[in-house]
């Protein structure tokens, strides 16, 4: 599975983490994110050693920028060629109900996000 692809999913897991579901789906949840965080964590270091080795930094908005341009080339590069990187993981899918779920409100990139890892059924 692309690193990039475990971080759209980690990100949709995030979002369901933080709903009131039945027991056994927040329980599927919470098992699942758990599995996804290391690579999450690593996510967000390489991001980090990025940001410094291109001469990154946060504005007053909380914004990333660069001094040069040249410079944000080359860290969106890097993410990319991260995002593109294959990792093997072993995830094993959880089934969710959805008339279970029929009060939440979830977006459709969410579920494409979570296809495979989460199976509504």
């Amino acid at each position: 599975m692309k690193q990039g692809r475990i971080i759209s999913a980690y990100n949709a897991l995030s979002r369901l983490y933080m709903q009131q579901l039945p027991i056994k789906d927040a329980y599927n949840i919470f098992g699942l994110k758990k599995q996804l965080n290391g690579q999450y964590e690593f996510e967000v270091e390489r991001e980090k050693h990025f940001l410094k080795q291109f001469n990154g930094y946060f504005d007053e908005k909380g914004e990333v920028r660069f001094k040069k341009e040249e410079d944000a080339k080359r860290f969106n590069n890097a993410v990319m060629e991260l995002s593109e990187m294959e990792i093997e993981i072993q995830i094993e899918p959880v089934t969710m109900k959805m008339d279970a779920l029929a009060d939440l409100r979830i977006a459709p990139g969410d579920i494409e996000s979570l296809d495979g890892i989460v199976i509504f059924e």
